[in-house]
């Protein structure tokens, strides 16, 4: 069985992040494999980031274990040892949302090893990652905003920690209201967007499902 674990890190369960992640789902699935897929929204969670409590990394029967306790802290072991996981979210000033930095930094710092004679990292298995983004900007805003460059620095600690590069899927110029004519909005033109929208996010869509196709048929390869 291939265990599938995907995490949305947006506030919202039904919108343009959420409906990436299911299609990845539905193309994982498609496939015809054994498979079995947990979909967690963050927001749903109470927890906090990394409290530099540093027990993950004392000597002793903590070491490689975040130990806090909340509402995360099963999900943390889920994803240590699932073959595939999935982050989802929306860019908030150039990066990933609050809540799936702190997640993020939770599941990544216990495995980070400071130990020189220590080969690679602590984590219990290597397993592929991917990162679906979804933002208000167009490809060429988010390019010349150095957004790679930000995104690049979490994933790198992903693959560092999880062993194989993260995947990265961007939809760009998303639509941001269900109705502009109830915000102050004005620097964007609507029928664009729509139309854009339209067009669009179909495309990206069909590309979130040919991932996940991708991801379980790299699996299905090894085994």
């Amino acid at each position: 069985m291939i265990k599938v674990t995907v995490i949305n890190g947006s506030p919202r369960k039904k919108w343009n992040t959420a409906t990436m992640l299911k299609n990845f789902i539905e193309g994982a699935s498609s496939t015809g494999k054994d498979i079995k897929t947990n979909f967690f929204h963050l927001y749903d969670y109470k927890y906090q980031g990394c409290i530099s409590c540093f027990a993950c990394h004392r000597k002793g029967s903590t070491y490689g274990k975040c130990i806090v306790r909340d509402d995360i802290t099963d999900l943390l072991e889920m994803v240590s040892h699932a073959d595939i996981v999935v982050f989802g979210s929306p860019i908030y000033f150039h990066e990933i949302t609050a809540q799936l930095r702190g997640f993020l930094e939770r599941l990544i710092y216990q495995y980070l090893s400071f130990d020189a004679e220590h080969e690679g990292n602590l984590a219990p298995k290597s397993l592929q990652t991917a990162f679906i983004y979804t933002m208000n900007v167009t490809k060429d805003i988010m390019e010349k905003g150095n957004y790679p460059v930000i995104l690049n620095e979490i994933e790198r600690y992903v693959w560092n920690v999880f062993g194989q590069q993260p995947e990265r899927l961007c939809a760009y110029n998303t639509y941001q209201y269900t109705d502009y004519n109830k915000y102050v909005a004005t620097y964007w033109d609507e029928n664009e967007k729509s139309e854009y929208r339209r067009t669009q996010f179909p495309l990206d869509c069909k590309a979130a499902f040919d991932l996940g196709v991708t991801m379980i048929q790299r699996i299905a390869k090894i085994e």
